[in-house]
């Protein structure tokens, strides 16, 4: 095994969640075992971020399970599960996460956690219900950190409402270089 993998392992035995996305990053699918070892591990039970982390270098190492539990998570309900899966997608890239996230340009809705109707002993709204921007801005932002020259960058600024037809657009003209399951 290469002194680098060596090296992120145990970075991962102490407890450096990060060293798990560095193996994702590395590309080597021989990986892939051990990633699934350590999930498997009692030490890691409960913990998160681990467990994200790990779908997260499986799913970027290629392996589809991984990557479609990412892409369902975009249909929970709650917006910060949904925000997290976008940000997945960021890091493990590729045309197929790009797909996806061009296929988010139509959400726009905007969204709540909890009940929409829940109110308060009296019948009022309550106050500390948080609203969450359409998850087609999560899309496009996300969109502009994968996508060579996009056709809107929001380094400064968010994203609009109106950037979505510049997106589409753009989607009708590189489409095609997408196309593959890379």
């Amino acid at each position: 095994m290469q002194t680098g993998v060596l090296d992120l392992q145990k970075r991962i035995s102490q407890g450096e969640h990060k060293a798990i996305l560095e193996m994702g990053d590395i590309g080597d699918k021989s990986l892939v075992a051990y990633l699934r070892r350590l999930s498997l591990e009692s030490r890691w039970k409960g913990d998160e971020r681990v467990k994200s982390n790990i779908q997260m270098a499986l799913a970027k190492l290629g392996e589809q399970k991984e990557f479609d539990e990412i892409v369902n998570q975009l249909k929970n309900k709650d917006p910060h599960v949904q925000y997290a899966a976008v940000r997945k997608l960021v890091y493990i890239g590729g045309n197929k996460s790009i797909r996806i996230l061009v296929a988010l340009l139509d959400e726009t809705k905007w969204r709540a956690v909890g009940d929409p109707d829940a109110r308060g002993p009296n019948g009022e709204l309550p106050q500390d219900r948080v609203g969450y921007s359409p998850l087609n801005e999560d899309a496009m932002r996300a969109l502009s950190e994968l996508v060579p020259n996009p056709p809107v960058n929001y380094k400064e600024g968010r994203p609009k409402q109106s950037d979505v037809p510049k997106w589409k657009d753009w989607w009708g003209t590189n489409k095609s270089k997408y196309a593959s399951e890379s």
